[in-house]
């Protein structure tokens, strides 16, 4: 059943006064000429609920602030919202409390982010539906991050804006609001939940980390490719031959001093000193770059560790808060569960035996207490890992000072003794060196080899997690699979009735589409058909056959207020289509009285139905704002008029 959302007035205030308007009765007619203000009023409702509002000159020069009382669910509020300095906030008033509420932010507080109750989470908590909702793209790869649901996208589909009557329903075309007007629907007529919304945004910002991941090591693979390395497995085994080499050079190197000075005791003793303090110098590297490759493989398993947990702790906290959630209405086939017989401590949804899930926060599931116990091992390992690198770096360091210094002593004392070698001597040092710089240039290379390893593993579990999730949301899709067919079944149903009481012309075929929940006309979607008064009737006939179906779907929480502004914009000549919409309008409220809210700005309005409901009439004399006089229709520059123009620009 549909959800109490009514405007019960509007305040303008100006400085020539205070306009008023009460809205009383199912059926609400602002009729009269154009540029008599019945879109500024409308927008300017919007306005005061805390929406972006198209401002026709007369309200910026005159209106000084909006005043909107209203019924949401058993609330009732009266919100006050300047239109120039302080816009920003809307003072509250609870009408049944008397009591002022305060001032409430339009957009979150920058740095609180979804924290800042804002008077677009006021609305959605009186009308009973979630604030923390996020909206995914149909397609998982889609780029943009998730966007929440807010009040304002609940008021898109409520109200039918004037330049878009003829053009979009709920402003489908922007790919921005898209995934926000479908997920509007789904929480409308109950094919989908809270945990399901929140799994669809866990996936698509899963696929944006694999993305990521793919797209990095996409890039070190490339640089590879780029400056000619060669595969990873052939680095390691040129740079083994390179230090076999190495090791060549340097005994040569030995050779030639012992040959030039065989008889010096103390130049031999250093020079074993010299090779022995360099060959501890290459252990010292060897240890070190092996014992940096399994802290890198630590610190990753760490990481995965912790992802484990903040995912077992959302899903223990999924678990707690849908604990207390009382069901009345079955989740899987929408049958009431108020009438049925539930023995004490039992579950009214299952007929279980209740567990009790306020536990406290140190009471921890198994596997959570496991995982804790792996993380703080491998947290001890890293340490110990990453003080053995200090070690090693320290000792390498010192070592390879070391090692100058008798490099340098040995070559004052030999230096007189190896002039007969002192080409081949130098030969075999320059060798040396060129040696060690190639082994320098295949650690640098090897290491991109292992970061590109480090990175594949990561877009592993990525993946995992992606899969996994794909995976939990096919499957929490399943089980509302049958609910979202009645609804779109119904929803098919309702629309092709209504089509045919407007009398649109030329209609074979309808249907609501199961993805994109848009209306498909004789196999075409409704904004492919070229006739505007054909798309101005269509998008009509949609949302009334959303607020029809939703007044008798009891599992609907689609709040029963429709605001259609200028729905003859487009129609034109078209008497008959617009008295046969008008005539729906008055069977809706007439069906439903007190259960539903329709306000229409229109011009012409057919009297036998405007005599029938509430009509507020305006003219030249008597325009909405009627504390400033109207300088004349020649004059005013109307609402349709500025959208045409910044559309233009």
């Amino acid at each position: 059943m549909s959800t109490n959302f009514r405007i019960d007035g509007i305040g303008l205030v100006t400085a020539g006064g205070e306009v008023a308007y009460d809205f009383r009765g199912p059926l609400t007619i602002l009729d009269g000429p154009v540029a008599t203000g019945k879109s500024t009023m409308v927008e300017l409702i919007k306005h005061g609920l805390g929406g972006s509002a198209r401002f026709s000159p007369v309200v910026k020069d005159h209106v000084t602030s909006v005043r909107v009382r209203l019924s949401a669910g058993r609330e009732r509020f009266e919100l006050s919202r300047s239109t120039f300095g302080g816009a920003g906030v809307v003072y509250v008033r609870d009408l049944r409390s008397r009591e002022d509420l305060g001032a409430f932010p339009v957009e979150p507080t920058r740095g609180q982010g979804d924290e800042t109750q804002t008077v677009g989470k006021l609305l959605l908590t009186a009308l009973g539906l979630p604030t923390d909702v996020r909206a995914s793209a149909l397609s998982s790869k889609a780029t943009s991050k998730p966007s929440v649901v807010t009040f304002n996208d609940i008021w898109s589909s409520l109200y039918v804006e004037q330049p878009e009557i003829d053009r979009s329903i709920a402003h489908h075309s922007d790919t921005y609001r898209e995934p926000k007007r479908r997920t509007v629907f789904e929480l409308f007529f109950g094919i989908t939940d809270k945990d399901l919304l929140a799994l669809k945004s866990s996936l698509q910002d899963a696929e944006q980390v694999v993305l990521s991941a793919e797209s990095e090591e996409a890039t070190i693979l490339e640089f590879l490719k780029s400056v000619g390395a060669e595969p990873r497995d052939a680095s390691l085994a040129e740079q083994e031959k390179v230090r076999v080499q190495l090791g060549r050079y340097r005994a040569r190197l030995q050779s030639l001093a012992s040959e030039a000075d065989p008889a010096d005791p103390q130049t031999d003793v250093l020079r074993d000193l010299l090779l022995t303090t360099q060959d501890r110098a290459d252990d010292l590297k060897r240890e070190l770059s092996s014992l940096e490759k399994v802290h890198e493989e630590r610190l990753g398993l760490a990481a995965g560790i912790r992802q484990d947990l903040a995912r077992l702790k959302r899903a223990q906290d999924a678990g707690a808060r849908l604990a207390d959630i009382e069901f009345v209405i079955c989740p899987r086939c929408t049958q009431s569960l108020e009438h049925r017989s539930i023995p004490d401590g039992h579950c009214r949804l299952c007929l279980q035996a209740d567990t009790d899930y306020r536990v406290n926060a140190s009471d921890e599931p198994y596997e959570v207490i496991q995982m804790r116990v792996q993380q703080a091992e491998t947290e001890e390992l890293i340490a110990a890992s990453s003080g053995r690198i200090e070690q090693l770096r320290h000792s390498l360091s010192e070592t390879e000072e070391h090692a100058k210094k008798l490099a340098l002593l040995v070559d004052e004392r030999s230096r007189e003794l190896v002039s007969p070698r002192l080409q081949e001597y130098a030969d075999v040092s320059e060798a040396i060196g060129m040696a060690e710089e190639r082994i320098k240039a295949l650690d640098e290379r090897l290491r991109y080899w292992d970061r590109a390893g480090d990175i594949s593993r990561v877009v592993q579990r990525a993946r995992d997690e992606r899969n996994s999730l794909k995976d939990e949301v096919v499957r929490r899709e399943s089980s509302v699979e049958l609910a979202k067919k009645e609804v779109l079944s119904a929803l098919t149903e309702e629309y092709a009735r209504t089509l045919s009481n407007f009398g649109v012309p030329g209609v074979n075929s309808v249907r609501i589409d199961d993805r994109t929940y848009l209306p498909y006309v004789n196999g075409d979607r409704f904004d492919k058909i070229s006739t505007g008064g054909l798309r101005t009737a269509l998008v009509v006939a949609y949302w009334v056959t959303l607020i029809s179906v939703a007044l008798r779907d009891s599992a609907s929480n689609m709040p029963a207020c429709l605001v259609l502004d200028s729905p003859r914009k487009s129609i034109g000549a078209g008497e008959a289509l617009a008295a046969n919409l008008y005539s729906q309008l008055d069977i809706l409220a007439e069906s439903y009285k007190g259960r539903v809210q329709i306000i229409v700005a229109d011009n012409g309005v057919p009297a036998e139905y405007a005599k029938r409901w509430q009509r507020l009439s305006f003219s030249y004399q008597e325009p909405v704002i009627r504390s400033v006089k109207h300088p004349g229709p020649a004059e005013v520059v109307t609402l349709d008029r500025l959208t045409s123009d910044r559309n233009a620009a």
